[in-house]
Order: structure tokens, then sequence, then C-alpha cells
């Protein structure tokens, strides 16, 4: 099961990439930003599994009210770790030198 995150670069917004993310990888995630030292992280949604809609929906808004949270924290937001899972040194490498 694969979670689609839609990208949209901020000054054109003709530019667009859809980034797909196995639950395991917003894992990783966690764990590479908390490893780094970064505190007071969103919580990420537990690891069990129903194949249900109603649960899947509900999981895909809470992967999204995570992803939202660091994008919008300064701390995080330039973090390599969450550059890299959004794909966005390659997506729009301007920001690294920014």
């Amino acid at each position: 099961m694969f979670f689609c995150i839609q990208l949209n670069k901020l000054y054109d917004e003709q530019a667009t990439l859809t980034v797909e993310k196995r639950y395991s990888q917003f894992w990783g995630l966690d764990e590479e930003l908390r490893k780094q030292g970064y505190i007071h992280l969103p919580k990420l949604p537990p690891k069990l599994w129903n194949p249900s809609n109603d649960f899947i929906n509900r999981r895909q808004v809470q992967l999204d009210a995570y992803l939202r949270e660091l994008v919008n924290r300064k701390d995080t937001r330039n973090s390599w770790p969450l550059i890299q899972f959004l794909e966005l040194d390659q997506f729009c490498p301007e920001i690294i030198y920014n």
C-alpha cells in the first residue's frame, strides 16, 4: 500500500510531482529525525494494519497531518531527512542552495 503525496512548486503551479511512500518509509523518516535530535515531533499513526477502507482513509488523513506539521515547523522543514523523503532535492534542487 502506497500513500501518494502531491507536491507543487511555490512559484510554478504547473510543476507538480507525486511521490509514493509506504508507511514503513514514514516510520523511517520519523526514526531518522529522532536520531538527529529533533524533539516534540508530531505523532505518527500506529503500525497496526486493518485493510478496511475506513482504516486506510483515517491513516491517510493522519499521515497528511504528520507531514504538514513537519513542513510547517521551522526546524524540520529544511532537514535533510525530510528533503530526501519528499524528493525535493530532485524536484526543486534550488532549495539546496537557498
